[in-house]
């Protein structure tokens, strides 16, 4: 199978140009930043110590690593070939330290996947560490004077078993040296260099808040950096101040004590760029408001840049619209009736004078359906019914990938940045924005929900389409089979026990709700090949009971896996009462990414809740669907998104699984 599968894919990139939706494996074609120049690797460096003594000299020229360590890749694969396996190891070992991703005082894998048995995988992690690893990084990073390979060391001993506070002390001294080559580079980015100082700075802090030392002084250090990118480097700025604004981060009223006037100062200075003054107006506002005190009118100024923007767009009724409402909301905390009400007004005025143009472009799918064809049938002659629904679970290549789509992205931001400048919002149907995209990752996040979608509509929904249609012709998946996978290899497939608030524990089987879904599934689409061209399938009852089914399933994992599944709220009365969160507030979870890989869990959130995406739980919950939007592709998917699912058993399952059989048939 995988033979084939590569097949396919490089027929598919060789017939087409799909330039912003090629399959790239994570990490490749990096950008390269600094002037660091690979040098021949077998004639300059004939052992380890002499490519140490150039990296020494080279590595601050280099600002994410990826040149440094991809000249340790050179060398280790030349001191294979010299069969020298001594060399070799110690390259090897400098590419797991230098792979490591050091933030806020923690370190963590620059890669991390499910592999094909359902068990996670990352890379870099300590694990690949033994005994004779850490001596020979404690060995390194003696060694060596360059305050970042310093800082990186001591950063992965002090988070490693190795734990002590000298490399705790280690890395803070390396980091606050480094803050000092940052600032004194001449010609180079300042927003760049500002990026890596801020970055530097809150790791310094994070390590220093857990030995309890130097803790004031890179507190001042952040108030001096803040002070200092506020003219040339807001972003930076901003990331400083949030990260002090974190109630974990420990930062008293003191220690915010002028930051307020550093943002009122900031917003003043940014005055002609009214989207950055606003970001500093927010902040300054919170600082404002952790101190308990009234400094600056920042609402009000908030309040009257929206106003301004909504004027300035005025022959853009789209933005204006936008803007038209986020001066209302500003002005309403403040209680300025009279703006609100004559902006009301405006607001009317502009909801009904936007018109909704199309924009068309014609694709052949020809050719990409054909080929598709032709890979499903190769795949489905050659597997078993087993090894196909394996597939579908299993195999990227179904659907698109959140590191593929969020490279396309940013080329195409590089390429048209000014498509990315303004704030995006997604309209119900009753023209009223239903959500905002306003802050920069807010707008990346617009911008991959609607390229994962062109992906999964230009290229894998056909697919898709193409292995299920021709495994259901081949008899090799029907309704037995697929209950008999779910039995053997899905969680939800187990008999599953749940305790009742009278103490008493029920047996229940979620295969039993899925069942009769799956059935009218087969049902529907045997009678549609009965005859294709007359007989057309009826998904709505078989559609809706999924969908529906999703929010039980992932509140089960949720509880499972230690997530809080409910939230407290109060009554008409006043009084406290306790409720279940709905499927959108559950994916939404930050604990979410920690669970499920991010492929899937990004699919699961543009098919079921985004409103950018499908949004289909909400489409059906609310019978907000047309029949004629029962599509079978919104089948496929939902069947798609039930099987990825089954795979993520996790071990506290193993305890509420009976050793029965499930008596579903």
């Amino acid at each position: 199978m995988k033979n084939s599968k590569t097949t396919i894919q490089d027929d598919l990139r060789s017939e087409y140009d799909l330039k912003n939706l090629r399959v790239r494996k994570l990490g490749s074609e990096r950008k390269r930043f600094g002037k660091f120049v690979a040098p021949d690797i077998a004639k300059e460096f004939p052992d380890v110590e002499s490519l140490y003594m150039h990296v020494e000299d080279q590595v601050l020229a280099d600002r994410n690593l990826y040149e440094i360590t991809n000249l340790f890749r050179q060398f280790r694969d030349n001191k294979q070939k010299e069969n020298n396996p001594g060399d070799a190891e110690r390259a090897q070992w400098e590419i797991h330290f230098l792979s490591f991703v050091l933030r806020e005082g923690e370190i963590g894998p620059q890669w991390s996947q499910i592999d094909e048995n359902g068990q996670g995988f990352v890379y870099p992690h300590l694990n690949l560490f033994n005994e004779k690893t850490y001596e020979y990084l404690i060995t390194r990073l003696d060694a060596t004077n360059n305050p970042k390979l310093k800082a990186q060391y001591a950063h992965i001993l002090w988070c490693s078993p190795k734990k002590h506070k000298k490399f705790a002390k280690i890395a803070i001294d390396s980091y606050l040296k480094l803050i000092s080559v940052y600032e004194q580079r001449n010609g180079d980015d300042i927003h760049l260099s500002a990026l890596e100082i801020s970055e530097v700075v809150i790791n310094a802090y994070s390590i220093a808040r857990q030995t309890k030392e130097h803790v004031g002084r890179i507190k001042s250090e952040f108030k001096r950096l803040v002070q200092k990118f506020s003219s040339d480097a807001p972003s930076p700025a901003c990331d400083l101040i949030q990260f002090a604004l974190k109630p974990k981060n420990g930062f008293t009223k003191d220690d915010f004590d002028h930051l307020e006037d550093a943002c009122w100062q900031m917003a003043e200075s940014f005055a002609a760029e009214s989207m950055i003054e606003i970001s500093f107006l927010t902040l300054g506002e919170e600082i404002t408001r952790r101190l308990s005190k009234k400094s600056y009118k920042w609402i009000q100024r908030i309040a009257q840049n929206y106003e301004a923007r909504m004027k300035l767009f005025e022959k853009a009724p789209h933005a204006a619209f936008n803007f038209c409402m986020k001066a209302i909301e500003n002005y309403k905390k403040i209680g300025d009736e009279e703006k609100v009400r004559e902006l009301e007004q405006r607001y009317s005025e502009l909801k009904n004078s936007m018109e909704f143009g199309t924009s068309r472009v014609d694709v052949d799918s020809t050719e990409i359906e054909k080929s598709c064809k032709e890979w499903a049938k190769e795949i489905v002659k050659n597997a078993t019914s087993e090894d196909i629904i394996r597939c579908l679970i299993w195999d990227k290549n179904f659907l698109p990938t959140y590191q593929e789509v969020k490279k396309s992205v940013k080329e195409q931001i590089k390429a048209s940045p000014t498509l990315h400048l303004l704030p995006k919002f997604v309209l119900d149907q009753s023209v009223n924005a239903a959500q905002h995209f306003d802050s920069e990752k807010e707008k990346e996040y617009f911008s991959i929900l609607n390229g994962y979608q062109s992906q999964l509509e230009l290229l894998n929904i056909h697919l898709i389409r193409a292995v299920l249609f021709e495994a259901l012709l081949e008899d090799k998946l029907t309704f037995d089979v697929s209950i008999d996978f779910i039995k053997k290899h899905c969680w939800y497939g187990k008999n599953l026990s749940k305790r009742l608030p009278n103490d008493q524990t029920v047996t229940y089987n979620w295969l039993n709700l899925i069942a009769p879904a799956l059935n009218e599934y087969f049902c529907q689409m045997n009678y549609f090949f009965a005859d294709p061209t007359a007989n057309a399938p009826n998904f709505v009852l078989s559609l809706d009971s999924l969908t529906l089914k999703f929010e039980g399933l992932f509140r089960d994992l949720c509880q499972w896996s230690g997530i809080v599944t409910t939230y407290q709220k109060e009554d008409n009365s006043g009084r406290n009462i306790v409720q279940e969160k709905d499927l959108n507030a559950l994916l939404r979870e930050d604990a979410m990414k920690e669970i499920f890989d991010e492929d899937d869990l990004l699919f699961f959130k543009f098919l079921l809740i985004e409103k950018l995406g499908y949004n289909l739980r909400h489409g059906i919950a609310h019978s907000l669907m047309l029949f004629q939007e029962y599509r079978a592709d919104y089948m496929h998917l939902v069947i798609l998104a039930l099987l990825r699912l089954g795979k993520y058993d996790f071990t506290q399952i193993n305890d509420r699984v009976s050793d029965e059989s499930s008596t579903t048939e």
